[in-house]
């Protein structure tokens, strides 16, 4: 990507991180070029958006991105991507078979002086992939697999997924509804919902194998890895397709190649319907009843000793964590790419610098102990940030309150509901069970309060609020000030 493009693109991703507007000046001080250049910048973006979209300028107020309700920012974040002539200049070498410099210049109706500077450009892409760029005749070379990684992504950046036809479809023998077909009906077979944009990365990996089944693809697994991606639910998936791709296209696909598409959807997002219940995965994580289970354990234990966050009691963290590790526990090949245009990594070490870091330490000393390559960057922001849901989630001071009303339970709901829409998810509202109306055993509840549409005769300890049967704005602004001057407290006693 071109330094101009590249400087727009930062200019969108401000833009829209925050809904408020900015001046020229603070646009062209975080990225260090002049007011001049913004507003040329800002000229030219608007020239390309979508109908709907625009970036206001207005003298005394500044500068702020409009967009459609139902519109998504990454939209305009792709329209960038795809009109870039690295990835233009890749997709020519790598599938319309581009040999030389001339020939790429003509392609992209350039200049061959300014294609030299732009092959420097696809190197520094390539590089990302651990793939290198040979000049005489123009290649790609490397790692098999790394070479379909690529061209996956290639493919991926460079379509408009919500347009009919696929502008970028370099494959003429290959049908992409036929591949559409085998893997939408596979999937849906083993009740795996998988998105749009998953599918059509499904059909890029199977569409770049089918044009280099001839290149063998080594990936230097040994039995013991062979075996445990051959037993995976993934593989089961994986196989079906290839035996399908087989019957229609007349061709032979090895195992060596199943495997690697096996390799290949395990980093993509999904949603599965055949997920263990979550009583019952607890169950068999807390017992460590398999290698699996054990294995898994032992890191969120690992976790949990290192970052002092109490892992193993959220069930929450567990369950969704799982899902994680089933794809991780997979996934040999660490591929950091400089795109998407909104790595979720950045995000991430931007936010959560800190966790991110201690995050990615200990599995890379995981992975390390066991011989596996290091995850990914996207892989580590993402087993971040379910860390983090779990921090924001013992940070938040809850208020468990007792509540007592005397009109039954058509009234006790309404009452309830309107605190909760009141005071949201920061108080639990807890009933009353037989024997806590005994003393000794009122004062032992763990609530901060008692809440009540009459007067108690007996004695406690904790503070009480008696309110009006219906529950009055007064007397919601008097739990207010309780409420929150126990808050206060209990935020002081963890100082």
């Amino acid at each position: 990507m071109d330094k101009s493009t590249k400087r727009r693109l930062q200019i969108i991703n401000i833009l829209s991180s925050n809904d408020k507007w900015y001046t020229s000046e603070e646009l062209a001080s975080e990225l260090s070029c002049t007011e001049k250049t913004i507003r040329n910048d800002i000229q030219s973006i608007n020239l390309d958006l979508p109908n709907g979209w625009e970036i206001e300028t207005i003298k005394g107020k500044g500068i702020y991105i409009k967009k459609p309700i139902s519109a998504s920012i990454n939209e305009i974040r792709s329209l960038f991507v795809r009109n870039s002539v690295t990835f233009r200049a890749i997709l020519y070498i790598q599938f319309k078979q581009i040999k030389n410099i001339s020939g790429l210049a003509s392609a992209l109706y350039a200049q061959e002086q300014a294609i030299y500077k732009l092959l420097g450009r696809v190197e520094a892409l390539l590089n990302s992939y651990s793939l290198q760029l040979k000049r005489g005749p123009l290649q790609i070379i490397g790692r098999e697999f790394d070479i379909r990684l690529l061209c996956c992504d290639m493919l991926d950046v460079l379509n408009d997924h919500t347009a009919h036809t696929l502008d970028n479809w370099p494959f003429e023998n290959i049908s992409f509804s036929k591949l559409k077909e085998i893997v939408t009906t596979t999937t849906d077979k083993y009740k795996l919902f998988i998105y749009p944009a998953t599918t059509n990365k499904y059909i890029y990996f199977l569409a770049t194998m089918l044009y280099r089944i001839k290149k063998e693809i080594d990936l230097n697994l040994n039995s013991e890895t062979r075996k445990r991606i051959a037993d995976s639910h993934f593989f089961k998936i994986s196989d079906e397709i290839c035996n399908e791709i087989e019957n229609v296209f007349n061709v032979n696909i090895s195992l060596n190649e199943r495997i690697a598409f096996t390799l290949s959807i395990t980093t993509l997002p999904y949603y599965s319907f055949d997920e263990t219940e979550k009583s019952e995965f607890l169950t068999l994580f807390y017992n460590k009843k398999t290698s699996y289970y054990n294995d898994m354990y032992q890191l969120v234990e690992r976790l949990e000793k290192n970052l002092g966050i109490p892992l193993l009691n959220d069930e929450d963290f567990l369950y969704t964590f799982q899902s994680q590790f089933k794809r991780y526990s997979l996934v040999l090949y660490s591929i950091e790419k400089i795109e998407p245009s909104y790595p979720l990594d950045r995000y991430t070490n931007e936010n959560y610098p800190e966790l991110f870091n201690q995050v990615r330490n200990i599995l890379f000393e995981w992975t390390n102990e066991r011989s596996y390559p290091e995850l990914t960057k996207d892989g580590v922001a993402k087993v971040t940030l379910n860390i983090q849901a779990t921090k924001i989630k013992y940070d938040m001071v809850k208020q468990n309150i007792l509540l007592l009303t005397s009109n039954g339970p058509g009234v006790y709901r309404y009452i309830s509901t309107k605190l909760i829409k009141e005071f949201g998810h920061k108080m639990n509202i807890l009933q009353p069970k037989q024997g806590d109306f005994e003393p000794q055993n009122l004062d032992k509840l763990p609530i901060e309060f008692i809440i009540a549409d009459f007067q108690l005769d007996i004695n406690t300890v904790h503070p009480v609020i008696i309110i009006d049967p219906t529950l009055t704005q007064r007397d919601i602004n008097q739990i207010s000030i309780l409420f929150h001057s126990s808050i206060d407290h209990k935020k002081n006693r963890h100082i």
